[in-house]
C-alpha cells in the first residue's frame, strides 16, 4: 500500500487490486489499518501512522523536520509533546491539518 499513499489524507482514495485482480478504490479511512490506528489516537501514533503510510523510516522523517531521530522517536512513543511549531511543521510535510498532532 505504501508506494500510492506519499500525499493522501484520511477521505482520499488508494487504488489497490480486488479478488479478481481488477484496480478499485478504497478510501484511506474505510480501511481495517486506518480503524485499528484511529482507536486511542495520540499525537504520538498519528506520526506513526502517517509515517508508516508513506512507507519512510525514522530518519528520513526526522531529516524532513529537521530534527534528530531521537526527538522523533520520543514524540512517536508519546515521551515528549508535540509542540505548535512542530504540529505545523508536521502538517507541512504530511499534507494534513495541524490539530492531527496538537490540540490549538
Amino acid at each position: 500500500m505504501n508506494e500510492n499513499v506519499d500525499n493522501l489524507s484520511k477521505n482520499e482514495c488508494i487504488v489497490k487490486k480486488d479478488a479478481y485482480n481488477v484496480d478499485c478504490c478504497e478510501l484511506l479511512e474505510d480501511t481495517e489499518w486506518f480503524k485499528n490506528m484511529s482507536t486511542e489516537m495520540t499525537a504520538g501514533k498519528a506520526i506513526r501512522a502517517d509515517r508508516g503510510l508513506r512507507g519512510w523510516t525514522q530518519k528520513v522523517l526526522a531529516e524532513k523536520l529537521g530534527i534528530s531521530i531521537q526527538n522523533l522517536s520520543a514524540m512517536e512513543h508519546d515521551r515528549r509533546p508535540v509542540s505548535k511549531k512542530m504540529a505545523k511543521k508536521l502538517s507541512q510535510v504530511f499534507g494534513v491539518s495541524p490539530e492531527s498532532y496538537f490540540k490549538f
